[in-house]
C-alpha cells in the first residue's frame, strides 16, 4: 500500500492549517495565552443560552431550510435596515455556519483556477488557504504600522493584473486591530468599479470600533452589486462556539452558495427574542453599561 498522505487530494496534501487553536499547546502548559484566534473571555448570554434550549425542547433540531430560516433571515434583515439604513431583501441575505465558512464558500463560488485575489496584510491566515484551495492565487498587498495600516492606493493599483478578481477587505481588520473611515472604503469603490473586481468585506468585529462609527462597505453609494459582505454571531454575540454567520450580497450569489445546509438547530435558536439581541452590542459605543448585561 502506497503512503497514505498519497490518497489525499492534491490540493490539500500542501495547504497550510492556517491559524487555528493548538489544544495540544493549551494542555501542556497552564500559563499560556492564547493569542491564535479571536475568541472572547465571556461565555454566551444566559438569555441566548436559555433561547436556544426551550427552541430545541420544543423540536427545533431537524433540518431546515438550506438557506437559512426565514425568521432569522427577516431579522437580520431588520437590523440591517435599521442600523445601517440602507434595505435589505431576504433574498440577499444566506445563513452559513460561521463565517470562516462564508468565505470559503465565496471562493469556491467565485474563483476559477488562476483567479487572483488580493488581501492587504498583515491578515487572517485562513484567507490563503481559502483562496488556494479553490484554485486561486492569492496576492498581498502590505499595510505598515508606521503608516497606521492605510491602504496604500499606489501598491493597491499595482497589485492588479488581468487575472484579479476579488479584494477581501477586513474591517475592523484582524489582527492590527484598524478600522476603516469612509474615504477608505471609497477607495476601495473607485478601484473596483474601474477594473470590475468584487470584493468580499469581511466585518464581524463591528461592535469592537470604539472611535467613530461603522460603516458598512455595501452601503457605499453604487457598491452594493459588487460586495459580498461576511457576518457573523461570534465576537458581536460572545457566540464563537455556536457557528452561526451570514453572507449578504446579490441574489445571484445566494443562489450559489444555498446549495449548502447549515441545519436547523442552530438557525431558530435564539429565534424569539432575535431581533433584540442583534441590537444590543451597540451600548459598547456609547458605554450604556456590560455588553453582556441585557436580560
Amino acid at each position: 500500500m502506497r503512503p497514505v498522505k498519497s490518497y489525499i487530494a492534491k490540493r490539500f496534501q500542501n495547504s497550510d492549517a492556517g491559524l487555528s487553536l493548538d489544544t495540544d499547546a493549551l494542555a501542556r502548559y497552564s500559563d499560556i495565552i492564547d493569542l491564535s484566534i479571536g475568541d472572547t473571555d465571556f461565555i454566551t448570554d444566559d438569555a441566548i443560552i436559555d433561547t436556544a434550549f426551550r427552541e430545541a425542547k420544543a423540536g427545533y433540531t431537524h433540518y431546515g431550510d438550506p438557506k437559512g430560516d426565514p425568521e432569522l433571515i427577516r431579522s437580520v434583515c431588520d437590523a440591517w435596515q435599521t442600523d445601517f439604513k440602507q434595505p435589505l431583501s431576504p433574498d440577499h441575505v444566506l445563513v452559513t455556519a460561521s463565517s470562516s465558512m462564508g468565505m470559503a464558500l465565496v471562493m469556491l463560488s467565485v474563483l476559477n483556477p488562476g483567479d487572483e485575489v488580493i488581501v492587504f496584510s498583515p491578515y487572517f491566515s485562513l484567507y490563503r488557504t481559502q483562496a488556494e484551495l479553490a484554485g486561486g492565487v492569492c496576492v498581498e498587498v502590505p499595510t505598515y504600522a508606521s503608516e497606521g495600516w492605510a491602504i496604500d492606493e499606489a501598491r493597491l493599483r499595482a497589485a492588479i493584473t488581468p487575472r484579479t478578481k476579488l479584494i477581501v477587505f477586513n474591517n475592523p481588520c484582524n489582527p492590527t486591530g484598524m478600522g476603516y473611515d469612509r474615504s477608505t472604503l471609497e477607495l476601495l469603490g473607485r478601484v473596483a468599479e474601474e477594473h470590475d473586481l468584487l470584493i468580499a468585506a469581511d466585518e464581524i468585529y463591528t461592535t469592537y470600533l470604539y472611535e467613530g462609527d461603522f460603516i458598512p462597505l455595501r452601503t457605499i453609494p453604487g457598491l452594493a452589486h459588487r460586495v459580498i459582505t461576511l457576518n457573523s454571531f461570534s465576537k458581536n454575540f460572545v457566540m464563537t462556539g455556536w457557528r452561526i454567520g451570514c453572507i449578504i450580497a446579490p441574489q445571484h450569489f445566494i443562489n450559489v452558495r444555498g446549495a449548502g445546509d447549515t441545519g436547523g438547530h442552530e438557525q431558530h435558536q435564539q429565534l424569539p427574542d432575535l431581533y433584540g439581541p442583534l441590537h444590543l452590542p451597540a451600548g459598547r459605543h456609547t458605554g450604556a453599561g456590560d455588553p453582556a448585561d441585557h436580560s
